[in-house]
């Protein structure tokens, strides 16, 4: 497989990812709806940054917001800050989530993940 070749997981969670909240290809979020990633082993913390963890509008860019390890560092959960963008700019949009070179709390690289769901 060439180094250059992007990887989507379309059918099911990655062997990392557990579940996430909202779902693959789910409708009509909100647009402060959180994201919650939950994975089958802990996180290394260190590890979550704006490139590690993105979250994405249509044209590819970030958006602002507050990420939230959990204590068992099983969870991961990012609030948009809404309040910063133009009201309905990204209403009914694609919002693309990618996960990917982050650790576990071995020192393990987890593999690469990405989904998107709708907003209304």
């Amino acid at each position: 497989m060439p180094s250059t070749q992007k990887l989507y997981f379309t059918s099911s969670l990655s062997n990392e990812v557990s579940d996430h909240s909202p779902a693959r290809n789910e409708q009509d979020v909100a647009l402060n709806t959180p994201v919650i990633i939950h994975f089958a082993e802990p996180v290394y913390k260190s590890s979550i940054d704006d490139f590690t963890f993105r979250v994405e509008d249509p044209s590819g860019r970030p958006y602002e917001g507050v990420f939230t390890l959990s204590d068992d560092q099983k969870e991961l959960r990012f609030d948009r800050v809404v309040a910063n963008y133009p009201a309905g700019w990204d209403a009914d949009a694609w919002i693309t989530v990618k996960l990917r070179y982050l650790r576990d709390t071995r020192g393990d690289y987890m593999g690469s993940y990405s989904y998107k769901f709708h907003t209304r």
